[in-house]
């Protein structure tokens, strides 16, 4: 090289070049092969860490103990809690904001409302009207004060327990009856309570597994449904309530921002907030956590199905994940990729005028072109 003219130093820079671009490619390739070595590794990992939670809490959850049923000794009872010409029944109905029904069963006087804090200061009042020998309108205004501060007992009792097991300490007595309240709440007959508390522990073991940060997971697990103490009240997204609810009692951005954000309301900026969303993703689907009947759990899937199949250019739906996802196979001649989102929305807006579903449904709409030729 040097008899062609070239100095030392260019043939030098030459050499380097050379080996530069040859390395770089050989590390590339090597970078390349370690990406895929961990997208195997890192999906047999997970499978084993998720695996793991739900083998060590495996507890069913109903809402037996929120009973809306109240046994009678005699049946002339009903009769004294009717009145003459219903007068004791309608006041009690409007004053409690429940309906009563007496036919059911004999010696069972069951109440019904969608709002189970209500329907238990009810089930309380009509427990105390049920020691008078006669029961007049005047005593039915004047038990409300006395079921609704047993009630609140129960509230504080209930939340002091839930705060004592998770290890919580120096909670507002509000936020305990908040908490407390949690047990008067269910979701396709999930105890909502009880899923916060499994929630934390999903969260918890999961953290524990890849390092993260255990006490924000927990905490973020257990809070991340107390919007839905109060959401029958004041309305709105329970996910937003829980980040109102935890910002107004002082929590930390890290614990408010995994308990609100499960439903991607806004997409999870923290490992901790990505481990909440699993966890309640687990407690929600798996096997003897929802205590719907099996006849009324496909009656739901069938519903959102045949809402998805009802549109122009449906070639398929699926109900999948427990109905949290209905995925919508459209016939590509029948619907252009223009048209696919628009699509999405329709079925959405339609899902939610119908109603009756917890939480957000997913709609994922797919098309697919498939061409085949043959070389001759």
């Amino acid at each position: 090289l040097l008899r062609v003219g070239g100095s030392r130093e260019s043939i030098a820079e030459q050499l380097i070049r050379e080996h530069e671009v040859m390395f770089r490619e050989d590390a590339q390739n090597r970078v390349l092969r370690m990406e895929e070595l961990l997208k195997e590794s890192s999906a047999k990992e997970a499978k084993n860490y998720l695996t793991e939670a739900i083998s060590r809490f495996s507890a069913s959850l109903n809402d037996d103990n929120l009973s809306g049923t109240i046994t009678v000794q005699k049946d002339e009872v009903k009769g004294s809690i009717v009145g003459r010409g219903g007068q004791n029944i309608g006041l009690f109905e409007e004053l409690y904001g429940v309906d009563v029904v007496f036919n059911d069963e004999p010696n069972i006087i069951s109440l019904s409302c969608f709002n189970l804090v209500q329907r238990e200061i009810a089930k309380q009042a009509l427990i105390l009207l049920m020691q008078f020998k006669i029961i007049t309108p005047d005593k039915i205004r004047m038990v409300k004060e006395q079921a609704e501060k047993k009630v609140s007992h129960m509230l504080t009792m209930t939340g002091e327990k839930a705060a004592k097991v998770l290890g919580l300490t120096n909670v507002d007595p509000e936020l305990i009856k908040l908490i407390g309240r949690l047990q008067f709440r269910t979701s396709y007959g999930q105890n909502a309570l009880e899923h916060c508390v499994e929630v934390g522990y999903f969260s918890r073991m999961l953290a524990a597994e890849i390092g993260a940060d255990e006490n924000i997971a927990f905490q973020g697990g257990f809070f991340h449904d107390i919007g839905k103490a109060i959401d029958q009240e004041v309305g709105g997204s329970h996910d937003v309530l829980t980040k109102e609810i935890l910002e107004k009692y002082g929590f930390s951005w890290e614990i408010t921002h995994a308990a609100w954000t499960h439903h991607d309301a806004i997409p999870q900026e923290t490992v901790e907030a990505m481990l909440v969303k699993a966890a309640d993703a687990i407690s929600a689907s798996r096997p003897g956590a929802r205590a719907l009947s099996l006849e009324q759990y496909i009656q739901k899937i069938r519903e959102l199905e045949n809402t998805a199949q009802s549109f122009e250019g449906v070639k398929k739906a699926f109900a999948i994940s427990a109905g949290r996802e209905v995925r919508v196979v459209v016939n590509p001649d029948g619907v252009s990729d223009e048209h696919i989102q628009e699509l999405a929305e329709q079925i959405a807006h339609k899902v939610e005028e119908k109603g009756g579903y917890p939480g957000k449904i997913k709609i994922t709409t797919i098309r697919t072109t498939k061409v085949v030729d043959y070389a001759k």
